[in-house]
C-alpha cells in the first residue's frame, strides 16, 4: 500500500480487495500508523458516532507499532506516526487510539476477512432474510461471497455478506424498505418483476431512500 495515510485508510476500509475475494498481501501491506513494512498484525478500532477521528474499523500494523500501543509507550508510538497525523495530534490519535483500541489479530488466521467485513459494516445475509432475489440483485459493491468460517469446515459453506448501499440507512432499514417494495406482488408470482424491483430500489439515491423509509416509519 502506498500513499498518504488517507489513501491507505479508505484502501482499507473500501470492499474493493474484500469483493474481489483476495486476502490483503500482508508481505506489501505497510503499517497504517507508521508506514513500515511488513506489516502482520490486525488492529480492530471500535469507532463510535461522533468520535474525533475517523480511523478504519481494522488497520494494519506493524509489531513496534502495536507493541507501543500495548505497553502505553505513548511517546514513543507518537514519535513512530506519519506526517499525515500531525494534523491531528499526534498525541490525541495516541490517546484515541487507547480508548478505542479492541483486539488485535495476527493474521492470517482462519476467519480474518470475515472479521474485517463484520467491522466495515456486512453483515451475513441470513440473519435479515432468505430472499434470494434481493441477494442477487445487491450491489456489486456491497456484497461479499466468501467461504463461511464459522463452520468447522468452512470450504464446504459460502456465506453472503451485505451492507447497506447508503451510509445513513442501516442495514435493516435497507430490507424493510425492500419488503415495502414488493409486498404487493403475490408469492406464486413467476416473473421477473420481483427481482426488477429489488434491483431498482437498491439503485435509488440514498434521499429517495430516506424519504421511503421514513414514510414506513410513520405508517408503522
Amino acid at each position: 500500500m502506498s500513499g498518504s495515510w488517507k489513501d491507505k485508510a479508505e484502501a482499507l476500509s473500501s470492499p474493493v480487495w474484500l469483493q474481489e475475494s483476495a486476502p490483503l498481501d500482508r508481505s506489501r501491506a505497510s503499517c497504517l500508523l507508521c508506514g513500515a513494512r511488513p506489516a502482520h498484525f490486525l488492529a480492530v478500532v471500535h469507532s463510535e458516532p461522533g468520535d474525533q477521528f475517523a480511523l478504519p474499523a481494522a488497520m494494519v500494523m506493524c509489531r513496534q507499532c502495536l507493541e507501543l500501543q500495548i505497553d502505553h509507550s505513548d511517546v514513543q508510538l507518537a514519535a513512530r506516526l506519519l506526517p499525515e497525523f500531525d494534523a491531528w495530534g499526534r498525541g490525541e490519535v495516541v490517546t484515541f487510539l487507547h480508548r478505542r483500541f479492541s483486539e488485535v489479530l495476527e493474521v492470517p488466521p482462519p476467519g480474518t476477512e470475515f472479521l474485517v467485513l463484520r467491522g466495515n459494516g456486512f453483515d451475513p445475509f441470513e440473519e435479515h432474510s432468505a430472499d434470494l432475489d434481493a441477494v442477487a440483485v445487491w450491489p456489486r459493491h456491497h456484497r461479499v461471497q466468501m467461504p463461511d468460517p464459522r463452520f468447522d469446515s468452512p470450504s464446504s459453506r459460502v456465506v453472503w455478506l451485505v451492507r447497506s448501499p447508503w451510509p445513513t440507512i442501516a442495514l435493516v432499514e435497507v430490507f424493510t424498505l425492500l419488503w415495502d417494495c414488493v409486498k404487493d406482488l403475490p408469492n406464486e408470482i413467476d416473473t421477473s418483476e420481483r427481482p426488477e424491483r429489488l434491483a431498482e430500489a437498491l439503485r435509488w439515491d440514498e434521499q429517495r431512500a430516506r424519504r421511503r423509509v421514513d414514510l414506513i416509519r410513520a405508517g408503522a
